[in-house]
């Protein structure tokens, strides 16, 4: 199994970001749902073509909780079926983008950002860390 890196992480992000201005290409961000599911919902229904009803919010809005994603884990985390992850519902513990950061020190953290900035052009890593709202 391959393992994999930040380096490689980003190099997959920047293959899609730079084609992110072509018609045919729409970026989804996780934090970006978290922050109005509602809205991003309604954007990937008209990526798609696809209307969504009343009803959609409401049902949206709990398949995308940490407590359905959990109870759906084997379906809805990366490489569940290959067994990757030790505990697939272990893999969904908090739902929080940023609990990487209470693990590393200052001087990690510090490190971590000049790497990112050798590796990734700076709008491609804020979004890749904030999601569209960084970009704003």
């Amino acid at each position: 199994m391959a393992s994999v890196t930040l380096a490689g992480v980003l190099d997959h992000l920047r293959s899609s970001w730079e084609l992110r201005d072509r018609s045919n290409v729409h970026l989804f961000h996780y934090s970006d749902s978290r922050r109005d599911l509602l809205a991003e919902m309604s954007m990937l229904a008209r990526a798609l073509r696809h209307g969504c009803d009343t009803g959609a919010d409401r049902r949206l809005r709990w398949t995308r909780t940490l407590e359905s994603m959990r109870a759906r884990s084997s379906h809805v985390t990366t490489e569940a079926a290959t067994g990757f992850w030790i505990d697939s519902t272990a893999f969904l513990r908090s739902g929080v983008t940023v609990e990487w950061r209470q693990l590393m020190s200052g001087a990690d953290i510090d490190r971590y950002w000049n790497r990112v900035s050798q590796l990734a052009a700076p709008d491609l890593a804020r979004w890749a860390h904030e999601g569209h709202v960084a970009l704003t």
